[in-house]
């Protein structure tokens, strides 16, 4: 293409410029160009010690927090070694200042499989009219304890005095992730005030996966009766309900021939009140009993920031996180501001108007109205 453009601009004199490599060079020469450039932004992760890494991350953060003139992400390495980064955007500030589910309820997960050397990427949102917003996000070399609460330290001292809609390093209310012990415990030491939910999915997915693990010995066609009974107590609508749901589960025939099934029921039950739908009424979960929010910007992070292609390195992954990752959010507000909003996420939160009338509507508070269908 390029040779088209210059033979169609200069016409005779092509052959001229063809040949003079300033004007059209040959691919190799390109490539090493590009080659020479690109390592000088982003070297290797294989070809640098642990210190030239800290030293290179801890670079990109001085540089991306002198331009927006402040402290918008951190960089440490812990004392196994690890390397942790924390990341609050000015976007995610304001969602945090601004926006007030972020006070009650924000998901967390974490994806792998984003860059070359397998750091992990933790999101934290809330949810929105626009989907899922971000509040920050967490990038480690490992998945162990230590490391995710030293993160979320870092992740704390970036936080403005309001964030979370005025809770401060409090966090928010509620938290909902999915079952893993590494970093719900991280969440506890980061935050001791917060209540720690379990999706309801990951626990009947959980359920699903042990039932048809050969060594637990369970029949077929006593699975789905079995997953049914974990179903009726996540989604029990009464604290006696999910008690006498349990209680027939154990004079249940085909749980009492399944000894492993009901010891993991019984597991399961002594902390119900993480996973039960019936134990969230009085905590502002919004109907929200999933992280899908989380499972949905996993998508957006690996299709549109990433493009299904892995960061070259975790200096190019800090880069995406910083620049790409608000751009892309920024676009989505805007839609919405400007009416171009998803109509399959806008009908959950928003009525037709041709079917709200004035006696519907009453004012509880300061800018706070109830629409009662």
């Amino acid at each position: 293409m390029h040779q088209m453009d210059l033979q169609m601009e200069h016409g005779a004199n092509y052959i001229y410029q063809a040949a003079d490599r300033a004007f059209c060079p040959d691919v190799q020469f390109c490539y090493r160009l590009y080659k020479k450039v690109f390592d000088e932004k982003y070297p290797s992760s294989s070809s640098t010690s642990s210190e030239q890494l800290i030293d290179s991350l801890e670079t990109a953060c001085r540089t991306f927090n002198a331009e927006l003139n402040g402290e918008f992400c951190k960089v440490k390495e812990t004392a196994s070694g690890k390397i942790a980064i924390a990341v609050c955007t000015p976007l995610m500030m304001r969602v945090h200042t601004l926006h007030r589910a972020s006070g009650e309820l924000v998901f967390m997960d974490a994806s792998g499989g984003v860059d070359r050397y397998d750091f992990r990427v933790f999101l934290l949102l809330t949810h929105s009219v626009a989907g899922g917003l971000p509040l920050g996000c967490l990038i480690v070399s490992s998945e162990a304890t230590e490391v995710i609460t030293d993160a979320l330290s870092l992740y704390k001292e970036l936080l403005p005095s309001d964030a979370f809609f005025g809770r401060g390093n409090r966090g928010p209310q509620v938290f909902l992730t999915d079952d893993s012990s590494a970093e719900r415990q991280s969440l506890q030491a980061a935050f001791p005030e917060a209540t720690l939910l379990l999706c309801t999915f990951h626990v009947l997915q959980a359920a699903w996966r042990f039932l048809w693990e050969a060594r637990n010995n369970i029949q077929k066609e006593s699975r789905p009766h079995l997953l049914s009974i974990i179903k009726k107590m996540v989604y029990a609508q009464s604290d006696d309900e999910i008690v006498n749901v349990y209680d027939n589960a154990c004079r249940d025939d085909v749980v009492r021939n399944n000894p492993k099934f009901k010891l993991y029921l019984e597991k399961q039950f002594e902390r119900k009140s993480l996973w039960a739908v019936t134990f969230r009424k009085d905590l502002p979960v919004r109907g929200n009993n999933t992280n899908n929010y989380c499972e949905a910007a996993m998508h957006v992070l690996k299709d549109k920031i990433f493009c299904r292609t892995r960061a070259y390195n975790t200096q190019q992954l800090l880069d995406f996180l910083l620049t790409r990752l608000p751009a892309y959010y920024e676009r989505r507000l805007l839609n919405l501001a400007n009416g171009r909003r998803d109509a399959t996420v806008s009908r959950r939160y928003l009525y037709g108007t041709e079917n709200i009338k004035r006696e519907m509507v009453q004012s509880v508070g300061d800018f706070i109205f109830e629409v009662k269908k």
